[in-house]
């Protein structure tokens, strides 16, 4: 059976797409990447569905044409679909425990990630990875959730999930080095999500992603900057 065409509309930045491009890729699917500038988006934001993205373009094999919004009702048909979602109705709800609890991640970050001054947003950080802070607490919380119900290599069950891929993501982000106060090191001491983290990072897909996402989001970075730098240049001419 031949699969649909998909087109996965975001930002050049990882955020709330990347799991969703990773998924696509690890399961052997084909897509369109459309990347959008903050400009190109304020033009087409009423044309989303809730005016924000990601949006993921469907086309079926008779023409027509579907969209679906919501980072994890995409997921999740992707996962349906790719062989990366459970069947078993238990073991699904495990692999929605695990992205629920990613995004509970997201949302003990969110109050740092907007906060405009940078020395506030350092000593945030630095609190709440101190051993009774709030994403201490949390992250050891979950990575016991993951010692009861994964294996060293997965979240949930013996079988690569959607649940693994946003995990890495997070675990990724978490772990760069991008984050001034949080050390590269700091993931490490939860034992069985850094193991999940360091098994999907070796998966042939995943790294094969990992390069040409880089050497796209450079590239895509680049014209960016030129292109601004044009319009300046015309606009003071």
């Amino acid at each position: 059976m031949v699969s649909p065409k998909f087109k996965l509309t975001y930002f050049n930045v990882r955020g709330r797409g990347e799991v969703i491009r990773l998924a696509l890729t690890v399961a052997g699917f084909e897509f369109e990447d459309d990347r959008l500038t903050e400009e190109a988006f304020a033009a087409r934001k009423y044309d989303m569905p809730f005016n924000q993205l990601p949006v993921l373009e469907i086309t079926e094999n008779d023409g027509q044409v579907k969209r679906l919004a919501q980072q994890h009702a995409i997921l999740r048909y992707i996962g349906r679909i790719g062989g990366l979602y459970p069947e078993d109705p238990f073991v699904a709800a495990k692999v929605d425990e695990v992205l629920g609890a990613c995004e509970d991640v997201s949302l003990i970050m969110k109050p740092n990630m907007s906060e405009p001054d940078a020395e506030k947003r350092v000593n945030m950080r630095e609190e709440m990875i101190k051993p009774e802070g709030e994403l201490t607490v949390f992250l050891r919380k979950f990575d016991a959730v993951v010692a009861a119900s994964g294996t060293e290599a997965y979240t949930v069950g013996d079988k690569l999930t959607i649940a693994d891929l946003m995990l890495y993501v997070q675990a990724s982000w978490l772990s760069v080095g991008v984050l001034r106060g949080i050390p590269k090191t700091y993931y490490e001491q939860f034992t069985y999500l850094n193991k999940v983290k360091e098994n999907v990072d070796k998966l042939p897909d995943v790294a094969k992603w990992n390069k040409h996402a880089a050497e796209l989001g450079a590239k895509l970075h680049a014209a960016a900057l030129a292109a601004k730098a044009a319009a300046q240049a015309t606009a003071t001419a």
